[in-house]
């Protein structure tokens, strides 16, 4: 879902703001799970450092190609 998203911003906005946006949206993730106190917000993070990282994995890939 997060590369869908992602994919979305990044072709249009640029690569450089797709890596902006997915690194951010990843810190997020880990700050909320990090500091969380109960199960829906550990599983709110998780959600969201997963979409932040595996977009920024494919983000990173297309640019190198």
């Amino acid at each position: 879902m997060g590369y869908i998203i992602f994919m979305h911003f990044s072709d249009n906005f640029g690569r450089r703001f797709g890596l902006i946006l997915t690194w951010s949206t990843a810190v997020a993730g880990f700050v909320l799970i990090s500091l969380s106190r109960n199960i829906f917000i550990g599983s709110v993070g998780l959600i969201l450092a997963g979409a932040g990282c595996e977009s920024n994995m494919r983000i990173s890939i297309a640019i190198l190609n």
